[in-house]
């Protein structure tokens, strides 16, 4: 089934003979530069004509209409199609446009030349129109890469990433698998979700060596499009294409076509595939949204009147009724072959070009592209050499007639001498498609289904992210939930722990999916078959149920997280990231997304460790309170008792330094920084780190007076633990924290050698790649930002930070008297190595290739960690999901950027 899922669904270019062009399969991508081979000039490719065939004389035209016609007529009977138009166009005149048959199976409205069809692919072409255009203008080129125009956009390969250029979007040679992300608009993912996803999806091929059709970089092409015009690429094409040329019953909108109330929204096999019944589609179908998501690769809708305008601008090189919208030359460039497709006709070649195709053929070669819905199908076809062109719609899904009728259109009109039957031959190809498609037979004897209980849960991937099992309703089968509006599968019991699937009210066999059981007999896996379509993405790990007496979060929330986090990845270019929420009154939410390993393709887990940066802070003053509780220090020692050469080190004493308020210079400036970017595997003792502040004197502010984010206040109380207790503070912290709170993940490293799989990486400030920060010596950040730990542990710290469960309740008291920052809101507040953001306690850190954020909320029971594996904000997303979960407790409106803005300078 997933074969014929992806036959239909690629928007129906299926190359004239029902079969789907894949790509060569290769052990591993290799890294080609860009050659022009790739680019075949037209005239090397035209076949030569036969100089029989020549156009019909006026006088006989009319008959090969005629009986044109007639076979369009008993064609569409055989197809069992309800509706259909198609129109010829001869010399820039439109010389035949008929509609046949029912707008909607069982109404009386007949279809005309002015109903209004879903024409699928066929609208690539206008999306390929729109670049031309801003070639044209200026405003980019098509060499440009993608990447210095879209600096979100990303592919799994660094390198292709690097390369991928303009032109290589609509040309149907990335690597990618064909048909990428095929399903995920069924679950209802948005065009940024599809676009974000591309990073995930492993190359088949290599870059730029096979064909395989694609959907989803055309996306990128309309993102760009709207990135340089600062329009959406829906009012582009009103404004630049459907108004000039006067296609007024043209949209590329859902609400568009229903504003129209001559339209047909198409009919569907009732089970998805085989000949049956056939029923029409209607307006509250849940998959209606399919090819919306998909707009710039398919979701246009016209009359059979305005594709022929479409056919006429085309032939006229740029121009209707003496309206010129693009020079010749440009939009020449759109129909020239870049990438060889296979060849399934005789004598002819094929090629695919900018949302065109290019075929040779006897006696001129064709310019075409066809598109498929899942309700209706069309074709756009012309010979620019003899001015002629060809258009159809039909309302029928997995119906190619549109592919049959204008092969067999041209060999009619040019006398071909016993011509294919092309929709003869075409139809019972696809009865043959569809007849080997029959539903699985189930066994005899299937063995039992695993307990229910034993596989419901959540399961994740970074493709997908969170996705849910549980009963159904009646209890004999499961439901899986994916996607933003957690569209169900059906998960029937067949044999064992595999389970028939099914898309409700779309395809009534899928494929299967299979649960992977441990000793214990619970699920620790599952592979969804139906979603290994994309690139392998079918398959799920069960998340980790730590806490299982609180349950998760609502389906309708866990999606919301899911979306908030895949946008902020997407926008910031992050990697990886891990998420944790725990909130007593509503539920759990856990997410793993992204890549651990850039290089080996490894990607996040819930479990792994990594640094934490300032959060190190809280560990730091942890300890130095402990010991003040002890006598060994006290609030009011000096600096100068440990320091007494350091500027004003008589009046600066161990509160200020717990509290920021000790008024000294930063130490990490920011020519230190850019040495320590490239330099961070050097021993850094922290008499070098605090020597060149003795000649900063002037840089010194009052002791006591504000509140004022430093780090060096954190590596002189690191220096002075040390002083007093004889020990490292690794070994402090370990004795006075970690063993006794059962932190097995949390450590303040002692060597530059990274445990975990995850890799931390910076953008290089040069060329902008990849930099691999992982390892680095911990001498530098010391106590103000050294430590490593994970998901799990932040979340068991996070609460005894609060609730002060090393320390006695006085000296917690002091720690939680938070004052506010200078210049920042006042619920923006620090106490003694903790930060209270409006009741939310904890705090970030950030260090080379990494981001973190660990905050409690007492009111709720709450707490949320966040971690990325790149130096960039995690407070824009904290901010964004306490909002959502907590909207009226928190005092900060998400779209207000100087928020941000204040979040972002606490980064360090």
């Amino acid at each position: 089934m997933i074969q014929c899922i992806k036959l239909v669904l690629g928007f129906c270019l299926i190359a004239n003979l029902c079969v789907l062009c894949l790509p060569a399969q290769s052990a591993a991508p290799e890294k080609f530069a860009l050659q022009e081979k790739f680019v075949f000039p037209i005239q090397e490719t035209a076949q030569t004509k036969s100089v029989s065939l020549k156009a019909p004389s006026p006088s006989e035209l009319p008959q090969i209409l005629a009986d044109f016609e007639q076979y369009a007529v008993q064609a569409m009977a055989d197809w069992e199609i309800p509706g259909m138009a198609y129109a010829i166009v001869q010399n820039d005149e439109v010389i035949y446009a008929k509609g046949f048959g029912a707008r909607e199976l069982g109404k009386p409205d007949p279809v005309t030349t002015d109903t209004v069809f879903p024409i699928g692919s066929a609208s690539k072409a206008f999306t390929s129109l729109l670049m031309a255009m801003m070639v044209e203008e200026g405003h980019f080129s098509w060499n440009d890469p993608v990447i210095s125009l879209l600096p979100d956009f990303r592919m799994y390969d660094p390198w292709v990433t690097r390369e991928f250029q303009v032109r290589d979007l609509m040309s149907q040679h990335s690597g990618m698998p064909g048909h990428a992300a095929l399903m995920v608009p069924f679950f209802h993912f948005d065009r940024d979700s599809i676009r974000f996803l591309e990073r995930f999806i492993k190359p088949v091929t290599s870059f730029r060596a096979d064909f395989a059709y694609q959907n989803t970089l055309f996306l990128d092409a309309a993102a760009l499009l709207e990135k340089v015009s600062g329009k959406t690429w829906e009012q582009l094409l009103q404004e630049r294409i459907f108004t000039p040329l006067g296609m007024t019953r043209t949209t590329a909108t859902w609400d568009g076509l229903l504003s129209f109330s001559n339209r047909t929204l198409g009919h569907r096999w009732v089970n998805g595939w085989t000949w049956g019944d056939i029923i029409p589609a209607q307006e509250d179908w849940p998959y209606n949204d399919w090819v919306y998501h998909y707009g710039p690769a398919g979701s246009l809708a016209c009359s059979i009147l305005d594709l022929a305008k479409w056919a006429r601008f085309q032939l006229n090189k740029g121009e209707l009724d003496g309206l010129r919208l693009i020079a010749e030359d440009n939009l020449e460039y759109t129909h020239r072959p870049h990438t060889i497709m296979n060849a399934p006709i005789s004598g002819s070649q094929m090629y695919y070009a900018q949302g065109w195709c290019y075929q040779t053929y006897d006696p001129y070669p064709i310019v075409w592209h066809n598109g498929g819905t899942l309700t209706g199908t069309s074709m756009v076809s012309y010979l620019p050499e003899a001015g002629l062109g060809f258009v159809s719609v039909a309302n029928l899904f997995v119906c190619t007639i549109g592919d049959a009728l204008h092969l067999a259109f041209y060999d009619r009109y040019f006398r071909k001498e016993n011509p294919p039957d092309w929709c003869r031959s075409m139809l019972e190809s696809l009865r043959l498609d569809s007849e080997s498609q029959t539903p699985p037979i189930r066994p005899q004897n299937p063995a039992p289904s695993p307990d229910f209980q034993s596989v419901t849960g959540h399961y994740a991937n970074s493709f997908y992210g969170t996705v849910s099992v549980r009963g159904s309703e009646n209890g004999d089968s499961l439901i899986l939930s994916i996607g933003p509006q957690q569209q169900p599968l059906l998960l029937t019991p067949w044999d064992g722990n595999v389970f028939l699937t099914s898309l409700p009210e779309c395809f009534d066999y899928a494929d299967f999916t299979t649960f992977h059981l441990g000793a214990d007999g619970a699920s620790l896996s599952m592979s969804v078959d139906l979603l290994n379509t994309d690139a392998g993405f079918g398959e799920f790990t069960r998340v980790k149920e730590v806490d299982e007496e609180l349950p998760w979060l609502p389906n309708t929330t866990v999606s919301q997280l899911d979306a908030l986090i895949e946008k902020h990845m997407q926008q910031l270019n992050i990697p990886g990231a891990v998420v944790g929420v725990w909130t007593a009154d509503q539920g759990k939410y856990l997410a793993a997304r992204g890549f651990a390993n850039l290089e080996t393709g490894e990607m996040r887990t819930l479990e792994d460790p990594f640094r934490i940066g300032s959060i190190t802070k809280t560990f730091t003053v942890t300890v130095a309170l402990q010991l003040i509780q002890e006598g060994l220090l006290d609030y009011t020692t000096p600096l100068s008792q440990f320091y007494p050469d350091f500027p004003n080190a008589e009046i600066i004493t161990i509160r200020d330094l717990m509290r920021m308020k000790a008024g000294i210079p930063e130490y990490t400036t920011d020519e230190f920084l850019m040495h320590l970017f490239y330099h961070l595997l050097d021993s850094y003792p922290i008499d070098a780190l605090l020597a060149p502040l003795y000649e900063r004197v002037a840089e010194f502010g009052s002791p006591g007076e504000k509140v004022s984010y430093c780090n060096t206040n954190m590596i002189l109380l690191e220096s002075i633990v040390e002083k007093v207790t004889g020990n490292s503070l690794a070994e402090e912290i370990a004795k006075r924290i970690t063993e006794p709170l059962g932190l097995q993940q949390t450590f303040y490293p002692t060597g530059v050698t990274f445990p975990g799989r995850t890799r931390g990486y910076d953008a290089d400030p040069e060329s902008g790649q990849w930099i691999d920060h992982t390892e680095m010596s911990p001498d530098f950040s010391g106590g103000s930002g050294a430590m490593i730990s994970n998901l799990y542990d932040l979340k068991t710290f996070a609460k005894a930070l609060y609730e002060g469960t090393l320390l006695s309740p006085e000296t917690q008291t002091s720690r939680l008297q938070a004052e506010s920052f200078f210049g920042q809101p006042g619920w923006f507040r620090y106490g003694e190595g903790i930060v209270d953001l409006a009741g939310f306690w904890g705090h970030s850190g950030s260090i080379f290739g990494f981001q973190t954020i660990m905050c409690y909320y007492p009111p709720k029971d709450a707490t949320i960690v966040i971690s990325y594996n790149t130096e960039e904000f995690v407070q824009p997303l904290f901010l964004e999901i306490t909002a959502l979960l907590f909207p009226n407790d928190v005092p900060w409106a998400v779209t207000d950027p100087t928020n941000v803005a204040n979040w972002r300078k606490f980064s360090q």
